[in-house]
C-alpha cells in the first residue's frame, strides 16, 4: 500500500494530463465527462472490494506457542524462535463498530492529472481510531487491538485483505480497456 494515510493502487493511462487539458480547452464539460467515465471504469473493482468487506472474517479460535524456524528476508542466517500461531474459529454475525461498512464507504476512484503524476487510482481514507487508519490495519492478515472496556488486555483479530486481494489482473485489464475506450470516444469528434 502507499504510504501516508491512504491506501491506493494505480492504473496508468498515457498522456492523461495532455488529453484532459486539450478537452478542457475545447469544452470544460468534456473534460469533466471524461473524468466521470474514468470513475465509472473502476466500478467493477470497487464492487469486488466492497463484496470482500461485506463478508465477516473468522474469529480467532485459539493459539499455541511453539518453536519455529525464522528465515529473515534480509539474507541473514535462519534461526529458531518462539512464535505464537493462531487457529481460526467460527464466524459469527454482528459487530460493534460497523468498521467494515465505514471502510467500504471510504473507497473511491480518483483521477490525478498533475505535472508530476498522472493516474486513475483507487483510494480509501478509512476511519481512524487512536491515530491509526483502520482501513490499513484491517487490510492486514492479523492485527491486535485493546479489548473493549479498557481492561489493558489485548486480543488478536483476523483482518480481511479487501483492497488488493479481490482485484484480479483481468479486472485491471478490463478497467484499462474501458479507460482507453472512453479516451477514444472523447477524442473521436476531433479526429
Amino acid at each position: 500500500m502507499a504510504g501516508g494515510g491512504d491506501a491506493s493502487f494505480t492504473v496508468e493511462p498515457v498522456n492523461l494530463r495532455e488529453i484532459l487539458s486539450d478537452l478542457k480547452a475545447v469544452d470544460p464539460k468534456l473534460a469533466n465527462s471524461l473524468r466521470r467515465e474514468f470513475r465509472r471504469a473502476g466500478d467493477e473493482i470497487l464492487a469486488a472490494q466492497r463484496a470482500a468487506l461485506s463478508k465477516r472474517p473468522p474469529r480467532v479460535g485459539g493459539s499455541s506457542k511453539g518453536l519455529r524456524l525464522i528465515r529473515p528476508r534480509n539474507g541473514r542466517e535462519p534461526y529458531f524462535a518462539f512464535r505464537r500461531t493462531y487457529r481460526e474459529g467460527e464466524t459469527r454475525a454482528g459487530g460493534v463498530s460497523q468498521l467494515r461498512a465505514k471502510i467500504a464507504g471510504g473507497l473511491r476512484v480518483r483521477t490525478v492529472a498533475g505535472a508530476r503524476r498522472q493516474a486513475v487510482e483507487f483510494k480509501t481514507s478509512g476511519p481512524t481510531s487512536g491515530g491509526a487508519n483502520m482501513a490499513r490495519v484491517f487490510e492486514k492478515r492479523m492485527f491486535r487491538h485493546p479489548v473493549f472496556g479498557g481492561s489493558g488486555a489485548w486480543a488478536p483479530q483476523y483482518g480481511q485483505p479487501y483492497f488488493f486481494k479481490p482485484v484480479t489482473n483481468e479486472m485491471r485489464q478490463r478497467m484499462a480497456d474501458r479507460i482507453q475506450q472512453s479516451i477514444d470516444d472523447a477524442l473521436a469528434p476531433f479526429a
